[in-house]
Parts: C-alpha cells; structure tokens; sequence
C-alpha cells in the first residue's frame, strides 16, 4: 500500500458528487490568483484524478489555474547539474561495486538528501505536502524548473497531446509576489512548529 490508503477507507468516504467539486473549485478560487499547484508525480497522477474527478460533475477550473510537476522540476535540474559537471558524475551519483548508481529523484530520497532523515506520514497528502514545501525552502533554486513546468490545469485532458510541447501557457511570479508567498509559508511553519 502506497498511499496509506485502504480498501476499507473508500468504502466509508462518499463519492466525489458536484458539492465536493465546488468545495474543491472554492478552495482553489478563494487563494491569490494565478494559482499553481505542485504535486509529485503529479502530471502522471494527481491532477489526472483532479481533472477528471471535476470534469465527471461538471465543474471546470479557469484557466488561471495552473500545476506542476515536482518529479519532473527534480529530474531536469539533476539532468542539467550532471551535465554542467565536469566529469559527467555528481556527488549524488556514486559508484556501487564498479557501477554507478542513478540517483533517485523519488520524494523521500529527495527529502534525505537536501533537508535531512526521513519526513513523517509519507504519501500521505499533508505528509507529502510538507515534505515537498520543506525541499522547497531547502532548495530554493528549483522554483525556477517549477515554475518552467507549469501548465493550465483545466486544459490538462483536453491538450494532453500538446502537453510536452513549447505552447504550454507559464506562470511566472514577479518577486513581490514570490517574496509574499515565501514569507506566508515561512510564518505557518514556524506557527506549526515545523522549522
């Protein structure tokens, strides 16, 4: 089990009805707007459900909504970092018995290497989100790939053929509005403890 999500769970929730989309639409509405949201893995899976959850009760989402890729933003800055070294090979890829070993771009490798230990409640959603906004705060350069990455939501299903291609609508911050965002999540972890 992955996702610390069982059988038995589903079978207690309700389905995802037309209130629940507008609660989600709500919620997604009520932030500072554009909006991106990050996740994991997140084109292969999360906002697959999300889409497809809200198109199945009619609700859309406008297109100042945006997502991004975690996963990916990771993998494109190792890609380039291997590349710019000088021999090809970075710290994080060592040689195991004469062999080299790939390194993995996986949330909790991710969480071990540049914030240190291991992150409570992985894959679970507020687990994951936290680890991911503390790699983040750890790892400030890799908003650059995230936000390189970021692409409408709402348009996610019906553009999947265009998805990988240089059309993707980009978000970009100005540094006010970086610096705001930055300084709000900074005040909830230290008022939750977590730095």
């Amino acid at each position: 089990m992955v996702t610390c999500i069982s059988d038995e769970d589903l079978e207690k929730k309700k389905e995802f009805d037309v209130e629940l989309g507008g609660i989600v639409r709500s919620f997604i509405m009520r932030q500072l707007q554009p909006v991106c949201i990050v996740a994991h893995n997140g084109d292969n899976f999360d906002f697959k459900i999300i889409v497809s959850h809200l198109d199945a009760v009619g609700i859309t989402l406008p297109e100042s909504v945006h997502a991004t890729d975690s996963l990916k933003a990771f993998r494109r800055q190792h890609k380039e970092c291997k590349n710019e070294s000088n021999n090809g090979e970075i710290a994080a890829e060592r040689a195991v018995n004469g062999k080299r070993k790939r390194f993995s771009c996986s949330l909790k490798n991710l969480y071990d290497s540049f914030v240190g230990g291991e992150f409570e409640n992985a894959h679970s959603a507020e687990g994951d989100a936290l680890a991911l906004l503390r790699l983040v705060i750890h790892k400030p350069d890799i908003l650059e790939y995230l936000e390189k990455g970021a692409h409408q939501l709402c348009c996610q299903n019906k553009n999947s053929e265009t998805k990988n291609s240089s059309e993707k609508s980009r978000v970009s911050l100005d540094e006010k509005d970086a610096s705001q965002v930055q300084d709000e999540y900074f005040s909830q972890l230290e008022k939750e403890g977590l730095l």
